[in-house]
């Protein structure tokens, strides 16, 4: 460098001479792209460590992006996509055919069972990191922003929600087929409101969900500049930029720089199941196992589980598009995008209120060696700029799209599979906000976890209040049931389990438990079955799937107490309920609780000791001692793919 100039950067950074060889390379990058503004240290304090901290991130940003010209490159992309603003795409597009899920049950069967079977061959991979801005998510003390890992929905936070979905289908496994698996498992964090902290609490506040530490491997991507609409960076404060997480795409070029696919390539892995942390109900029934099965099945490299889409949701559409070369894809186009692509957010008129295309849920299904592959050549697929609102003006970054690498691939080598709506995506992407749709919100969420929990106690034989949107938005939900995925978590499995019963307005059923056998159940108030056993036994802090479950047999038995309370200002979605009365049963590793012909009432809380079976009469209790040398349900599939459960204990 000479001495003019580094005499002009010393007047202008008069801390230059200190810096590393690296962040000096920085700022001169920072120069050459015309961002000098974002060193005007005037107003900050601690000004020297602060620009290292800033040259610092900015390095990050640098090696992360080096596929495309690092920082630099970065820039480019920015001031390209800026330009292309609205310019339309030369390409058409066409609603995609796919598999339906809801019709020819024999193929999902199969689909199902096949997807079981082979299920040492999946992994899971769980972007985790997003900003989550809509939430307004915060510490009730602290009144700290907090990512969207944290939100407690229906009594779990999300992040355990997803991995108490993954443990319902290895214990599927496991009872099928007798071995029990340890699926490797991926999550993509961020730095973003300390999320990658936030993420590893979680997992330790829950012991790991009973899991090899090891079988839970974090990434952590960049975080990137953010900048206004004529392409300035923007600044928190001075010498401290505005940073955001670089979208869930992402992924596929953090996996790459990990080692992330070497990593599942020896767990032996060879397809993965991808899903986001903000759709609760995405292994809801048999959708996720049916979808996966196909695509195993098919020996695809990539596909998307779809549903009818909302007008006016922040969801993009899955289409299949034709180039001007004829060449086809599958693939997703952002709501934001729709405008370049030159589709429009209507109802389409044979399914009003549904748009004409299918919603991209992001729940997804990879060939791993494929997806490596096309990372590759496109390390950061559907990269797009979003302007959000940001004080008083509209910030965008550059954000790349996890579905879009479906771009790589022809529509051949891809699928897709279409269910009911309320079975495959309701989200908690924003706050409730009681003057507007209540739609992408925890409580509208809520909402479709019991309307699917109506249908399924239906399928149970059960009578159930019917569910009202008015009076649930209102006042409070007609019925809660809640249970662990693990029950299931096939709706053909739990109704196997649940065999006809009442439950009365206001009844609360909570089911934390895989080993029942409910008949004829009425239900008045609140009953709340647990264990900490619910698909095994613990051995120095792992789960072992086992017979050492916690049981629970009730026959032809009416609960009655006060239950919850049903004031309209009570968090029902978060589960955190104030009860006036409940039975409350606790059964132990091993243990069994009974009850046949009797009125269980009022305020009661049961504890079933370890090897304990105790049965419930109308004069009082009985112990006796159990030994758990057999499973209480056999499982077995027939010639028609059909899971058939015999009760043994």
């Amino acid at each position: 460098m000479s001495i003019e100039i580094e005499n002009q950067l010393s007047g202008c950074c008069p801390f230059f001479a200190d810096l590393s060889s690296r962040q000096q390379e920085m700022l001169l990058a920072l120069i050459a792209i015309g961002q000098a503004h974002v060193l005007d240290s005037k107003g900050a304090t601690s000004a020297k460590e602060r620009l290292g901290r800033l040259l610092d991130q900015l390095a990050l940003v640098d090696d992360f992006y080096a596929p495309i010209g690092g920082l630099v490159g970065y820039h480019r992309y920015m001031h390209e996509l800026l330009a292309i603003g609205n310019s339309p795409v030369n390409a058409s597009y066409d609603p995609p055919e796919g598999i339906d899920l809801t019709c020819e049950l024999s193929k999902v069967n199969a689909a199902i069972l096949h997807a079981i079977r082979h299920w040492g061959d999946f992994a899971e991979i769980y972007p985790v990191g997003g900003a989550a801005d809509r939430l307004k998510l915060q510490d009730h003390v602290s009144h700290v922003h907090l990512p969207a890992a944290r939100l407690s929905f229906a009594g779990k936070p999300l992040l355990a929600g997803m991995m108490r979905d993954l443990e319902a289908r290895e214990y599927l496994h496991y009872k099928l087929f007798g071995v029990q698996l340890v699926t490797p498992v991926v999550m993509m964090t961020s730095p973003e409101k300390d999320n990658t902290e936030h993420i590893r609490a979680i997992c330790e506040e829950n012991a790991w969900f009973g899991r090899p530490e090891s079988s839970i491997h974090l990434i952590t991507q960049p975080l990137v500049p953010a900048f206004d609409k004529e392409g300035k960076w923007c600044l928190s404060e001075p010498l401290t930029l505005l940073l955001k997480p670089g979208g869930h795409g992402a992924i596929w070029n953090l996996m790459l720089c990990t080692q992330t696919f070497e990593w599942l390539a020896s767990h032996k892995r060879k397809v993965a199941f991808l899903r986001q942390i903000n759709n609760p109900i995405a292994s809801i029934d048999n959708g996720a196992l049916a979808f996966l099965g196909i695509g195993h099945q098919k020996k695809s490299n990539f596909g998307f589980s779809s549903c009818n889409r909302l007008v006016g949701t922040r969801e993009g559409v899955n289409v299949l598009q034709t180039k001007p070369d004829g060449t086809k894809c599958l693939t997703n186009v952002e709501y934001c995008d729709f405008p370049r692509h030159g589709i429009e957010d209507v109802a389409c008129d044979k399914k009003p209120p549904f748009s004409k295309f299918p919603s991209n849920t992001n729940i997804l299904f990879a060939d791993l060696e494929a997806a490596k592959i096309a990372a590759k050549k496109f390390p950061f697929p559907g990269m797009l700029l979003n302007f959000c609102p940001q004080g008083n003006k509209e910030v965008a970054r550059i954000e790349a799209m996890m579905q879009n690498l479906a771009d790589a691939f022809s529509a051949d080598s891809t699928y897709i599979t279409f269910n009911h709506r309320h079975k495959t995506i309701s989200t908690t992407k924003r706050k409730f906000d009681q003057n507007d749709s209540w739609v992408e919100t925890p409580e509208g969420c809520f909402y479709d976890l019991l309307k699917n929990a109506h249908d399924l106690l239906t399928g149970c034989h059960f009578t159930v209040p019917p569910l009202c949107e008015k009076q649930f938005f209102e006042s409070s939900p007609p019925f809660i049931f809640l249970y662990h995925p693990a029950l299931g978590p096939l709706y053909s499995i739990i109704q196997q389990k649940l065999r006809g019963g009442r439950m009365h307005e206001g009844a609360e059923l909570v089911l934390e438990i895989a080993d029942v056998d409910i008949e004829n159940l009425e239900l008045s108030g609140s009953l709340l079955i647990e264990t900490d056993a619910i698909t095994g036994h613990l051995e120095d802090g792992l789960r072992v799937f086992s017979n050492r479950t916690g049981r629970c047999r009730l026959k032809n038995v009416k609960v009655e107490n006060k239950g919850y309370n049903r004031g309209s200002g009570q968090p029902f979605w978060k589960h955190s309920l104030s009860r006036d009365e409940a039975l409350h049963i606790h059964v132990s590793a091993g243990g069994e609780f009974v009850a046949e012909n009797v009125t269980l009432s009022g305020a009661q809380s049961i504890y079933v000791p370890e090897n304990t079976r105790l049965i419930a009469t109308s004069t009082g209790f009985i112990e006796e001692p159990l030994s758990c040398d057999r499973p209480f349900w056999r499982y077995s599939a027939d010639s028609d793919a059909q899971i058939h459960l015999e009760h043994l204990g």
